[in-house]
C-alpha cells in the first residue's frame, strides 16, 4: 500500500491571487491582445523545418563516412524534433481550426515518426485542475511516490520506445481489426508515446474521435508495411534500420530532458489550482538559439503556457517579457525561472533523490516504531507517522 507523502504544501499558493500580486487575470489582461495564431508562421516552421531535416536525414542514412554522418544526425534530429513538437500545439490549437495542417503534419511527421496526433490525445487532462499532477495526469512523472522507479523509466524507455512502437503498430495494429476488446487494450496501453506517469490512468477515444484513431494508426501500419518491404526485397539495406534507431535515440534523449525540466515534479497526487501548477512549473528563457533547440515550439514558457493554454507558441516570449516588464521582482512568476538546462535537470534530480532519501527515512522509523493499537488501522498508523516525518523537515524539498 503506498503511504502518502506529501510535499511542502506550505510553498504552494492556495489562494487565487499570490500573495505577491500575481494573478491568472492580471496575465490574462496583459496578454489578451496575444491569442490569435497565424497560419503563415506554423507552416513556415513546419515545412522549413522538415525540410532542413529531410535533406540531413538522406546525407545521414546514405554516408559512410562519421565526417559526415555525426553532424548529419545532430541536424536532423534537432530538426525532425522540432517538428515532432508541433503535435503538443495542435492539442491547443481551436477545434475545426488549421484543418489542413494538422493533416500535413500527421502525413510528414506523425506517421514516419510514430507519433500519430492521437498518441498525446489525452494532453489536455495535464492542464485540467482535478487531473493535472494526479494519476489522470499522463504526462507528469510521481517523483514523490516512485522517486527511483521514475528515473529508471526515462532513463530505460528511450531506447526501448522505438522498437515498441514499431511492434505496436505494424503487429498490433492489424489484430485491432479483429475485435473491439483488443482494439480497446492495444489503444489503452501500448499507444501513449508522451505518457511517463507510472500511476496513471488511460484514456481511449469516444465514438467521435475513434475514426481518427483508426486513420492514423492504419497509415502507421501502411508506412511500416511498405518499409519492412524495402528491407526484405533489397532495395533498403539493413543497417537502414540501425540508422533510424539511433536517430531515434537521440531524438528521444533532447524530448526526455525537454519533458523533465518542464516542470518540478512536487506534487503527491493531490488536486492543484492554476497558481500551483504555475508554481510546479518551469520558465527557461536561456539562450535565444541554444535553448530553442532543445525547447522548441514555445515549451521553454512552459510555466506561462499553463495558465495561458491558449498563447499560440509565437507568442509566448512576447507575453514572458510584457509579464517581467509589468511585475516587480521576487514574484511567484520569478521563482518558476531557472537558468538553463543544466539547472532545471539538478531542481528534478534534487527532488528525486531528496525524496528517496525522505522516503527510506520513513521507513525505517516505521520499522522502529511499536505496533498500533488495537483500534487504530495500520494504514492511518502509518500515514501519520510518514505525514509527522515529512512536517518534521519541510524545508528538505524546498
Amino acid at each position: 500500500m503506498h503511504t502518502p507523502l506529501r510535499t511542502n504544501t506550505t510553498e504552494f499558493p492556495r489562494s487565487a491571487t499570490a500573495r505577491d500580486g500575481f494573478s491568472v487575470r492580471m496575465v490574462n489582461d496583459l496578454v489578451k491582445d496575444l491569442g490569435e495564431p497565424r497560419p503563415w508562421i506554423y507552416w513556415t516552421d513546419l515545412l522549413v523545418s522538415w525540410s532542413v531535416g529531410y535533406a540531413a536525414f538522406l546525407v545521414y542514412t546514405t554516408s559512410t563516412s562519421l565526417a559526415w554522418k555525426i553532424p548529419t544526425l545532430i541536424v536532423a534530429g534537432l530538426a525532425f524534433y522540432r517538428c515532432s513538437m508541433f503535435i503538443h500545439e495542435l492539442q491547443h490549437l481551436r477545434e475545426g481550426t488549421f484543418r489542413a495542417f494538422k493533416t500535413v503534419w500527421n502525413l510528414l511527421c506523425g506517421i514516419p515518426f510514430l507519433i500519430p496526433q492521437f498518441t498525446y490525445g489525452d494532453h489536455r487532462g495535464h492542464h485540467v485542475n482535478r487531473e493535472y499532477g494526479t494519476a489522470d495526469d499522463a504526462e507528469y512523472l510521481m517523483i514523490v511516490q516512485k522517486p527511483i522507479a521514475s528515473a529508471i523509466y526515462m532513463i530505460t524507455r528511450i531506447f526501448w520506445l522505438p522498437p515498441v512502437f514499431f511492434f505496436r503498430f505494424l503487429i498490433l495494429t492489424p489484430l485491432t481489426w479483429l475485435h473491439a476488446a483488443i482494439r480497446r487494450w492495444v489503444w489503452k496501453y501500448p499507444s501513449r508515446g508522451p505518457a511517463v506517469n507510472l500511476v496513471r490512468n488511460h484514456y481511449v477515444p469516444n465514438s467521435r474521435e475513434e475514426p481518427y484513431w483508426r486513420m492514423q494508426e492504419a497509415g502507421c501500419f501502411i508506412y511500416l508495411a511498405g518499409l519492412t518491404t524495402l528491407l526484405v526485397t533489397g532495395m533498403l539495406p539493413w543497417t537502414y534500420m540501425l540508422d533510424i534507431y539511433v536517430l531515434s535515440v537521440f531524438m528521444i534523449t533532447i524530448s526526455h530532458m525537454r519533458t523533465i525540466t518542464s516542470h518540478r515534479f512536487r506534487n503527491d497526487g493531490a488536486e492543484m489550482t492554476y497558481l500551483e501548477q504555475l508554481f510546479d512549473s518551469t520558465t527557461i528563457p536561456g539562450h535565444p538559439i541554444l535553448t530553442e533547440l532543445w525547447c522548441p515550439i514555445g515549451l521553454r514558457w512552459h510555466a506561462l503556457h499553463h495558465i495561458s493554454q491558449t498563447l499560440p507558441y509565437h507568442n509566448l516570449g512576447i507575453a514572458h517579457r510584457r509579464i517581467m516588464a509589468a511585475l516587480p521582482p521576487g514574484t511567484l512568476y520569478h521563482a518558476t525561472i531557472r537558468n538553463g538546462l543544466f539547472h532545471a535537470l539538478y531542481d528534478v534530480a534534487r527532488t528525486i533523490w531528496r525524496t528517496n532519501r525522505r522516503m527510506r527515512s520513513v521507513k525505517a522509523r516505521q520499522r522502529l516504531e511499536p505496533a498500533p493499537a488495537a483500534n487504530v488501522s495500520p494504514s492511518v498508523s502509518q500515514t501519520a507517522t510518514a505525514n509527522a516525518a515529512v512536517l518534521d523537515d519541510l524545508s528538505l524539498l524546498g
